[in-house]
């Protein structure tokens, strides 16, 4: 009867640390694609930044360039305003582009600590029927007294 018991409460508690498992990876997925959210924010809002600097540069450039007589609307005043919009979206872009690199990296790690948890569950699901197997198999074996004991002794294994 107490093996039984003994087996009931490991299998249940193989079972419990399955499901332990798989909410803890979750919260950790759940916490990955909300950093990968805020970094992709972040990067929007940072590139929308520097391109408004990029804007505000390019203003500032024509205005000392008209200030010096400088015809601002061909040649070279056209060149360096091409040249401060061509830089300030680059760094825009690769603004973007990193935070989306973080951003995948982190919801790559969701979709692994989920894959972790679903794993958890399984492997506690066939811990938990090795471990019943293995007390019905122990309930099940021939029980034999030995002379000058009180408790059944069970044959060899």
């Amino acid at each position: 009867m107490m093996m039984a018991l003994s087996t009931g409460v490991s299998v249940v508690g193989q079972l419990q640390q399955g499901q332990a498992a798989k909410a803890a990876a979750n919260a950790e997925a759940r916490n990955a694609e909300n950093l990968a959210a805020q970094t992709r924010d972040a990067a929007m809002q940072e590139a929308a930044r520097i391109r408004k600097a990029g804007d505000r540069t390019r203003g500032a450039a024509r205005a000392q360039l008209a200030a010096s007589g400088i015809d601002v609307n061909s040649g070279t005043a056209v060149t360096i305003e091409d040249d401060i919009g061509t830089n300030s979206e680059l760094d825009a872009y690769n603004t973007l582009l990193t935070g989306d690199r973080k951003a995948t990296s982190l919801q790559d790690s969701a979709a692994i600590s989920r894959a972790r948890g679903k794993n958890a569950v399984t492997s506690s699901m066939l811990g938990s029927v090795s471990t019943g197997l293995q007390g019905w198999k122990a309930v099940r074996a021939p029980q034999v007294s030995a002379p000058g004991y009180a408790e059944p002794f069970r044959g060899p294994r």
